[in-house]
């Protein structure tokens, strides 16, 4: 029979080979990938990309469909994930394709602060009452690109050790509201998937009355 793979280029079939991906599905990832600007350097940070879903336990063929759909979408940050800055702080918080996505936009406006954007970011996560800041992650990330600046890190704040980012803290709009009606209007303003999910840093309001 035909060999129906045979005008897929090398590296796809490569990559596709490492991680035991299927002729067709290969073929889509050609046909995603046969666009992009970066091609060698994408084919790299996908790799690094379903390494990372791999180990963490995902079904590679799973894993390779939803980048696929992300490359088709826009939404691969392709060759910004091979600078070892943005890599390891998405290993060090364990970042989910979403939020990296966020990041790797966040910092694109911000050309030439990479560096201590990533370091101040850092400084906040690693001081969040929750060890999943994902959810505070975003949060800082959009306050980023509205003011173009953080809030202070949590321990300037006058050491009470409460570091509640709320819409209002994040977005100063004239202090309109005062800060303890700020904190449920922040998860409207935010992204919803992200409001009442434990993981993505959510759920503080129920954990206070017992949900956790």
């Amino acid at each position: 029979g035909g060999e129906p793979a045979k005008n897929i280029d090398p590296k796809v079939k490569a990559i596709c080979r490492d991680f035991s991906i299927d002729d067709d599905i290969c073929a889509k990832l050609h046909d995603a990938m046969k666009d992009r600007e970066d091609y060698d350097e994408d084919i790299q940070a996908l790799h690094k990309v379903m390494e990372r879903a791999t180990r963490d336990g995902k079904k590679p063929l799973e894993a390779m469909l939803t980048q696929i759909r992300a490359i088709k979408s826009g939404r691969f940050p392709g060759k910004e994930l091979l600078d070892p800055d943005i890599w390891n702080f998405v290993e060090k918080y364990n970042l989910d394709d979403r939020v990296i996505n966020r990041l790797v936009q966040t910092l694109k406006t911000r050309r030439g602060k990479k560096k201590e954007d990533l370091k101040a970011l850092d400084e906040r996560l690693s001081n969040a009452n929750q060890p999943t800041g994902l959810g505070l992650l975003v949060r800082l990330l959009e306050g980023l690109e509205e003011t173009g600046r953080l809030p202070s890190p949590p321990r300037r704040l006058g050491g009470s050790g409460n570091f509640h980012p709320t819409g209002t803290f994040l977005h100063p709009r004239g202090g309109r509201e005062p800060q303890r009606q700020g904190r449920g209007r922040s998860e409207d303003r935010g992204d919803k998937r992200y409001g009442d999910d434990k993981r993505y840093g959510g759920g503080g309001e129920e954990r206070r009355y017992g949900g956790g």
